[in-house]
């Protein structure tokens, strides 16, 4: 069996090698490319089935050099790597001839299940040109032919729908049936009118059609199909013509994009949600500075420190906020788990200890850290995962019980270092549990409503110990605390990427 063979363009050395040993551990053979020349010039010197293509790169972007690709060989996958994901992106990606993207940060199981689907796409068009060969020989294929089209098209990620220039379905897959919700009455010929379940598709489609001379060029549109769920499709139409230019219908794609939709919604949510958070202290302060300014605080010292002291703890709070919103940034372009090397992780524990003990003390709660002397080193890096503990630490203690403890555990579990941060305090209900790591979310209860925060901290972790090849489990009950345990790789379990 031939070897399949990969090509990964990308400038950042982590990501490079990372993606280097996790397919060669899938059993392809690898090569690899810095910038995009270096990687036209591979192009040009050997055969590939499949190209893991950064966006941004010196010399060569990630476009000019998938068109470059789409000129040598068009079955050659394309799968390109970017840590700007939006809907215009994507969708010029496609148009320039990639198969698919994969948003950085990611995880190896993204990795694999991306290239193992881009390389069963490639056997697919392979498949295909064998057979438009066949057909070009033997005419008694073409029947075998039409069968494994079908097939193409009924194993496609995406709903096709075809009509005529009357406005009848000729073609449709079962994506597009199940998108649309589509009956058994709906068969190839029927009208599209009482077809589509949807009015604005079906206005579109008929709108097209309706033109005296359709224009041979893609339209785009979002399309809200269900309001209350929020569920939206980009559908695209392009003209269906012969070689002769004559149109003879219309092809629709429909993909699903709510999910994009959603964090869209979310974000701009968030925003809404800051300018909120900000105007208050930052109104808080001003009273408290105008007291001041205005003298009324001058014969009476200790309200005059209590004052200053409020205007500290909302500044503090503010300065928070920006933290989080600066880590999330950063983690979202992609700058995050860039500065890999051996640590002990004793190092970083015992250092985020001693700087929070002020705040600890502040509510009586005492810090332990229990581990044994001699702990395996892992990789990682070492700013990022202060990051990661401070949120923890962080929270154990806001959100524990005047007079409460923490205990920080540090113990090996197969080939994972796991460092476990227990708290006697609130707790967190099970509802909560399931969406604790997700962006912007905050518990809203009489506990937690006082206490600060963007709830952005456990996903910033979450995205850490990912970016590590690890993970973060909790165990919480409400009125009895809550554990959260970070799995990270050891050094010598060969999980990591190596630098």
């Amino acid at each position: 069996m031939i070897q399949q063979r990969v090509l990964v363009v990308e400038d950042e050395k982590l990501i490079r090698l990372a993606c280097e040993d996790i397919l060669h551990d899938m059993g392809f053979a690898v090569d690899l490319a810095a910038d995009g020349k270096k990687g036209y010039q591979l192009l040009q010197e050997n055969e590939y089935d499949l190209a893991l293509i950064d966006l941004f790169m010196p010399q060569m972007g990630g476009f000019d050099l998938i068109k470059k690709i789409q000129e040598k060989d068009k079955n050659l996958i394309a799968i390109l790597m970017t840590g700007h994901v939006t809907i215009e992106s994507a969708v010029e990606a496609v148009k320039a001839g990639a198969y698919d993207y994969l948003p950085k940060p990611f995880t190896p199981d993204k990795l694999r299940a991306i290239v193992s689907r881009g390389l069963k796409h490639r056997q697919v068009l392979l498949e295909a040109q064998e057979l438009r060969r066949e057909r070009e020989q033997n005419l008694l294929e073409i029947a075998n032919e039409r069968s494994r089209m079908q097939t193409i098209i009924n194993c496609m990620g995406e709903g096709l729908i075809a009509t005529n220039l009357k406005g009848q379905l000729v073609l449709i897959n079962p994506i597009a049936r199940k998108m649309l919700k589509m009956t058994g009455v709906c068969q190839i010929g029927s009208p599209i009118k009482v077809c589509l379940n949807n009015q604005e598709l079906i206005e579109l489609i008929t709108g097209i059609l309706s033109q005296s001379k359709i224009e041979t060029k893609l339209i785009s549109k979002q399309i809200v199909f269900n309001e209350e769920n929020f569920i939206v499709y980009l559908c695209t139409i392009a003209p269906i013509t012969e070689e002769s230019g004559r149109v003879l219908g219309l092809v629709v794609l429909l993909r699903d994009i709510s999910e994009e939709k959603k964090i869209e919604k979310t974000k701009a949510e968030f925003i809404r949600m800051v300018v909120h958070e900000v105007k208050a202290p930052l109104g808080a302060i001003e009273g408290y500075l105008n007291l001041i300014l205005d003298g009324m605080l001058e014969n009476d010292p200790k309200r005059l420190l209590q004052t200053i002291m409020k205007s500290r703890d909302k500044a503090r709070g503010l300065q928070q906020m920006i933290r989080d919103l600066l880590d999330f940034s950063a983690i979202e372009a992609g700058s995050i788990a860039r500065h890999m090397e051996p640590l002990d992780i004793k190092d970083v524990l015992v250092e985020l200890i001693d700087l929070m003990k002020v705040e600890a003390t502040q509510k009586n709660i005492s810090i332990k850290l229990d581990m044994t002397p001699h702990v395996p080193m892992i990789r990682g890096d070492k700013d990022d995962l202060a990051r990661l503990f401070t949120n923890l630490i962080s929270n154990a203690i806001k959100y524990n019980t005047h007079d409460g403890q923490v205990i920080i555990q540090v113990s090996v579990e197969g080939l994972f270092l796991v460092v476990a941060v227990h708290d006697t305090g609130i707790g967190i209900s099970d509802k909560e549990q399931q969406h604790i790591f997700d962006e912007f979310y905050r518990a809203k209860n009489n506990s937690t409503r006082k206490i600060p925060g963007t709830g952005l901290g456990l996903s910033i972790a979450k995205k850490i110990a990912e970016a590590h090849f690890g993970y973060i489990g909790i165990n919480s009950q409400l009125g009895e605390g809550s554990t959260f345990s970070v799995y990270l790789p050891l050094l010598s379990s060969g999980i990591h990427p190596k630098m």
